[in-house]
């Protein structure tokens, strides 16, 4: 009989087991999925960047043939125009970088911290599975032990004689 406590805590921990390795499963999937996010938030970043430098080159060659087919010369204005462009665009290009680059490490510290949930996932799977194991093995002990559920231990006397009445179950 005292073997049920024992089979149900056997029992208990290995579904702590597995529990743990479940959660600490998705926790990994969770962070395979963010870094994949990473990667796609710096490829958009690039790809954006591209586009941007494509779009620029054809507005000053379109600045520069309109201003060629006019006879007007590349001074003064007309460069201040070309090299004002110039530089919007480049500032354009490093904001996109910059976008990019803040998802990708949000997406890089969430997969950490995803990483993080799996280890603890694990680790309290397997404190889960030993207090199980303690609790089955602590059950049993209470179950074989002599005097214990429903067995009356002799009557206890206090340092008078006097009698302590004894609860079943219970050791005095």
């Amino acid at each position: 009989m005292f073997a049920v406590p024992l089979i149900g805590g056997a029992v208990s921990a290995i579904g702590a087991i597995q529990g743990a390795g479940a959660a600490a499963k998705a926790a990994e999937y969770n962070a395979a999925i963010s870094r994949t996010n990473a990667r796609m938030s710096r490829d958009e970043a690039q790809v954006e960047i591209a586009d941007r430098h494509r779009e620029m080159r054809q507005t000053l060659g379109s600045i520069r043939a309109a201003y060629g087919s006019s006879g007007v010369q590349f001074a003064g204005s007309g460069m201040d125009l070309l090299r004002d462009s110039a530089v919007e665009y480049a500032y354009d290009t490093a904001k996109i970088g910059y976008k990019g680059e803040v998802r990708a490490i949000s997406e890089t510290n969430q997969a950490k911290l995803s990483m993080m949930e799996a280890k603890q996932a694990r680790t309290a799977g397997y404190f889960g599975a030993a207090t199980s194991l303690l609790k089955g093995a602590a059950g049993a002990y209470g179950m074989y032990r002599p005097g214990s559920y429903g067995q009356d231990l002799a009557p206890m006397t206090s340092g008078g004689g006097t009698t302590i009445p004894q609860v079943s179950g219970f050791p005095g």
